[in-house]
């Protein structure tokens, strides 16, 4: 399996890759010229490290997994109605709110 960066863009062609069209298929399809779908090609060749339309056929390429970021919290009275960060301890919560009551 190979984790990689490719654009939405990327992800539909080598889908359509693996359909077995070719690239003028492809650009057909997708209302593209065939040098753009063989510029695409050959960055999806190079963001999983192929060389080729076999060798990518026969890996399973996977987008990275997304980076969640927790969202702010923003607390109520009680607990200086300063912003908190998504990484503050809820021991912190609790030690701040037992300070201001």
């Amino acid at each position: 399996m190979i984790v990689c960066r490719l654009t939405p863009r990327h992800r539909e062609i080598v889908g359509l890759l693996r359909q077995g069209l070719c690239n003028k298929e492809i650009s057909r399809q997708l209302g593209i010229s065939t040098n753009t779908v063989k510029i695409h090609i050959h960055a999806i060749f190079q963001a999983t490290g192929v060389n080729n339309r076999r060798q990518l056929m026969l890996r399973e390429v996977v987008p990275p997994p997304t980076l969640v970021q927790q969202p702010d919290i923003r607390p109520g009275p009680g607990f200086g109605g300063a912003a908190i960060d998504g990484q503050t301890k809820v021991r912190d919560l609790l030690e701040a709110g037992a300070d201001n009551t």
